[in-house]
């Protein structure tokens, strides 16, 4: 936070007013949720989990507004909210000024809109960050302007996506939903890291919102307006907010089509001798995907800008007063290809299940090794103990398996290599772990099942 704040911030912890309000979202979100569940039940058994996955993205926003209002001296999360508060008092004293922000014209000068009175909102030199305050600004004022109710209501409104990635694993593994949803709905680290006001809780909610409505927007050809409407947003603000997801989704999704289109030939021979052409044709046009989006993902358009982008941010990851002290290296960076390449396998392994067991120097890093260590051996379980043979036999017949993984593995790759503190890594590494680990889960059951 700025200096400016220093003046205007008072504790964020809630009064009896704001106790009020929380009680009162509290009793309406379990009204509604309630009524969606029992409209949508009996058509839908998936739905027997939607209260109880909404209400753990709640307890997961609380407990971040928890730990960043008694623990930690704040951090990301209350510098979106006090901004956000600051918008909404400039709403009332110079409407013209906070439209002109909200529409993003933004830049440091513009402190000038604030006085004390107001508050003075931080980030006005990252139009990324400064984009989670203006979506986090609509959030503060139905919160009545208290960070915790404001968390709950974000919460809330971005469970929408996480229900939807559900929904689409639903679709795929109907027999697997009680497995499923403790990957997708009740992950610890994704609840705690992925319900409050942050950017992985857009983002991560955006992005399964975008594979809802591209699946059954292109594949399903179900309201197809509305999901195409639906997957422009979202890669709008994808690309806005963390462009890199967009590099992980694209090949990833190419490869998914492909071999959801090999898996489609019924004839062996036919489908030998097509599928290399299938998968060269995905690969290509995943290619040239991603070509359309090069100017919007700025550095991230080129594998030069990649790798400087990457170096840039391992460095930035090294202060330890911003990001804490505890820190992985792995090793020099020279700028070029293939000392970049050559760095895959320990940063994939970075992105995966560090921070280890003896890694760790806070409470909440010793969670996330606790957490790596179980997945650690439930993976090596799964592909050993099960079998490499029946593993890979079993990915041949999932399309979505594999586009799980290999997003999964692009994912931690990226957060991995660029990374380098574990305090940063353990949160931006939930967007691969609802993936994850829920292929692993899929994978288990088929294998034991007999089903491959």
């Amino acid at each position: 936070m700025t200096e400016y704040n220093d003046i205007w911030n008072q504790s964020l912890l809630p009064d009896l007013y704001d106790l009020a309000a929380i009680l009162f979202y509290l009793i309406l979100i379990f009204l509604v949720s309630h009524y969606i569940k029992n409209r949508n039940i009996d058509k839908n058994p998936a739905y027997k989990f939607y209260s109880y996955g909404l209400f753990a993205s709640i307890v997961g926003a609380i407990g971040l507004c928890l730990v960043y209002t008694l623990y930690y001296p704040g951090g990301d999360t209350t510098g979106y909210y006090i901004s956000s508060e600051a918008m909404v008092n400039l709403f009332f004293t110079d409407s013209q000024a906070f439209f002109r922000l909200m529409s993003g014209d933004i830049g440091v000068d513009k402190l000038s809109y604030f006085t004390h009175q107001t508050g003075y909102p931080d980030y006005l030199h990252d139009s990324a960050a400064f984009l989670v305050v203006r979506i986090t600004t609509i959030f503060t004022f139905l919160g009545f302007k208290n960070y915790f109710t404001t968390s709950i209501v974000f919460a809330w409104f971005f469970y929408i996506g996480f229900w939807k990635l559900y929904l689409l694993f639903y679709h795929f593994y109907k027999d697997l939903k009680n497995k499923i949803a403790f990957t997708l709905l009740f992950f610890p680290s994704v609840l705690f890291w992925g319900s409050g006001i942050l950017k992985d809780t857009i983002t991560l909610s955006l992005m399964s919102w975008f594979l809802y409505a591209a699946y059954f927007g292109f594949v399903h050809k179900k309201n197809v307006i509305q999901n195409i409407l639906v997957v422009v947003i979202t890669v709008y603000f994808m690309v806005q907010i963390k462009p890199y997801i967009i590099v992980a989704l694209v090949p990833s999704m190419a490869i998914w089509a492909a071999w959801y289109y090999i898996k489609s030939i019924n004839n062996r021979v036919l489908k030998y001798f097509v599928a290399p052409v299938i998968l060269v044709f995905f690969v290509f046009l995943g290619i040239a995907g991603m070509s359309l989006f090069s100017e919007s993902l700025g550095v991230y358009g080129s594998i030069e800008g990649i790798i400087q982008k990457a170096i840039v941010t391992y460095e930035d990851h090294l202060r330890y007063e911003q990001y804490g002290q505890h820190f992985y290296s792995l090793g020099e960076f020279d700028g070029t290809i293939g000392n970049f390449l050559s760095k895959t396998p320990m940063a994939v392994i970075a992105g995966l299940f560090r921070p280890f067991i003896w890694e760790t120097g806070t409470v909440f890093i010793l969670a996330s090794a606790i957490e790596n260590l179980l997945l650690l051996a439930f993976t090596v379980y799964v592909f050993l103990i099960r079998g490499p043979v029946k593993f890979l036999r079993t990915l041949s017949n999932e399309p979505f398996i594999v586009f799980s993984l290999l997003f999964a593995f692009i994912f931690a790759f990226a957060v991995g290599i660029s990374s380098a503190n574990f305090g940063a890594l353990v949160r931006l590494k939930i967007p691969l772990i609802p993936f994850f680990a829920t292929a692993f889960v899929v994978i288990f059951y088929r294998v034991k099942e007999g089903e491959v």
